[in-house]
């Protein structure tokens, strides 16, 4: 894991590179999706999926530690922004409230 916040970041808070499986479902559907986060911060998210996601979504989501130590991260997430990266991925962003 490594942080950053260079000098053009104007985010509040740290923006942690974190590769962690996620679980999440979509509102309104009962499936449950996995993907793995690309970082974190305090009040962000941004992640991988094969699931087509879309600005506006709202989406219940868990943040899966590596071992048994930790409890999971849970969120409700809205995705604000959502791209294709070179694996054919989605890459989605959100804004994460009610952080457990």
């Amino acid at each position: 894991m490594s942080y950053y916040k260079g000098y053009s970041e104007k985010r509040d808070f740290f923006r942690m590179m974190v590769r962690a499986t996620v679980e999440f479902q979509v509102e309104g559907d009962s499936r449950v999706y996995t993907g793995v986060t690309e970082d974190l911060s305090a009040t962000g998210i941004m992640f991988a999926t094969d699931c087509h996601l879309k600005p506006g979504q709202k989406i219940v989501l868990k943040v899966l530690p590596d071992n048994n130590q930790q409890t999971p991260l849970k969120a409700d997430v809205e995705i604000i922004r959502v791209d294709v990266n070179d694996k054919k991925e989605f890459v989605a962003a959100g804004n994460m409230s009610n952080v457990e």
